[in-house]
């Protein structure tokens, strides 16, 4: 594999096209998929999942950009 093949990784403009057109759907799916499976409310989901994405910012800072792109909300216009 190359660097290349990690490009998505790394390169927060690889997903915009992804992200512009279905910006809040990851957040909201995965809020949805938490609160379904783990039995909590929706607030609760939804800082879990503020939590992780702030510690993988906090312990992998190269890839902040990636995580801001993907775990975008509606409520983020």
């Amino acid at each position: 594999m190359g660097i290349t093949s990690h490009r998505f990784l790394f390169d927060e403009n690889y997903l915009a096209p992804y992200n512009k057109k279905h910006k809040s759907c990851i957040m909201n799916e995965l809020i949805e998929r938490l609160t379904k499976e783990a039995g909590i409310t929706p607030e609760q989901a939804k800082k879990a999942v503020e939590t992780i994405a702030g510690f993988v910012k906090e312990k992998f800072p190269m890839l902040g950009g990636a995580v801001d792109n993907i775990f975008k909300t509606g409520d983020d216009n």
